[in-house]
């Protein structure tokens, strides 16, 4: 949930004025932030399933269901919270190159006037958080962290580990569609995207895909030179001074956009009647006329999508599928 400044500070001392589970918040017992004591451990874990199930926020200085004060909190118990520290110790147990984005407000309860650590968690944005390394509980030595872990904050506010497949293929689910959200909302921004989608079979990711490795269509004179990029020019095969009837792609441009073309036209071979005849014109046009194979085919059709994107986009103007003649009663 996002507040404006002034709003965000009344909500944290509802936070302690009103204490009890709510969705997106956890309420702890008081207790120092030490390096690997059991109970810094185990708050690291909770931090993590709380990344990993969309963040929240954790308030410090409580215990019992429903929560209430802790007679143990004391400002001492604040001070260990040290935002540096806190982030520092948490980043070090998740996988290199996640980061667990986390703030720490430092809250005085108006009827005490002990400062309570109120922790803001963000949820992941990329990847869920895995955990890096294995610690143990330092009387049990049970595990309380499990390298390749992945921890989740349950509705009973327990953190447990994802350990069915199914329950990490929810996660990854989950994932995707955060990653296609973004992918719309940045093709409906692109000044080409309206225009692209616009043409009979073509979705947002191959959309997506193509802007990313195009970039603005801007910086093209003609289709010719996004031909080029792409790799997929028509080249002449020769050996021993003999033509091969055969053309195949020239891959001198970028793999990635040419794996972006292969896969946007799949979909409109499938789905666009215009690309679909073409197709088949191309296919069983006579021996002398030289008909082309199915890879020939996906190649001709990767060129004929970025001519008519580009001319698309040039034009400012909207695809439309050939009217089919009518036949005359």
């Amino acid at each position: 949930m996002v507040y404006e400044p002034s709003e965000a500070a009344a909500f944290r001392q509802r936070l302690l004025i009103s204490p009890g589970e709510r969705t997106e918040v956890d309420y702890k017992i008081s207790a120092p932030f030490d390096d690997d004591d059991n109970y810094t451990l185990k708050l690291i874990r909770h931090i993590q399933g709380m990344a990993n199930a969309d963040g929240g926020w954790l308030v410090l200085g409580f215990k019992g269901t429903p929560p209430k004060l802790d007679p143990n909190h004391t400002d001492g118990v604040c001070s260990s919270y040290d935002p540096t520290e806190v982030s520092k110790r948490v980043n070090s147990f998740v996988a290199r190159g996640q980061r667990i984005g986390l703030t720490i407000y430092f809250e005085t309860h108006p009827e005490t006037g002990t400062k309570h650590p109120i922790i803001r968690v963000n949820g992941f944005v990329r990847l869920p958080y895995v955990c890096r390394s294995d610690k143990e509980a330092t009387d049990t030595h049970d595990k309380i962290l499990r390298q390749g872990a992945v921890y989740l904050r349950r509705p009973s506010a327990e953190t447990s580990e994802v350990s069915l497949l199914v329950e990490k293929l929810c996660l990854f689910d989950r994932h995707i569609q955060q990653i296609e959200q973004a992918l719309v909302r940045l093709v409906d921004e692109a000044e080409e995207g309206k225009y692209l989608l616009s043409i009979f079979g073509l979705g947002y990711i191959s959309v997506a895909g193509l802007l990313a490795e195009l970039g603005s269509f801007r910086s093209y004179h003609n289709a010719r030179q996004m031909i080029k990029m792409a790799g997929s020019n028509p080249t002449e095969s020769e050996s021993a001074g003999k033509r091969s009837s055969k053309t195949p792609m020239s891959k001198k441009g970028r793999p990635g956009l040419r794996y972006c073309g292969w896969t946007a036209v799949l979909s409109l071979l499938s789905h666009n009647p215009d690309f679909r005849a073409w197709a088949k014109r191309l296919r069983e046009r006579p021996a002398h006329a030289n008909p082309l194979s199915g890879k020939e085919i996906m190649g001709a059709a990767v060129n004929k999508l970025l001519r008519i994107g580009f001319t698309l986009v040039k034009k400012q103007t909207f695809y439309q599928l050939p009217r089919v003649p009518q036949l005359v009663r």
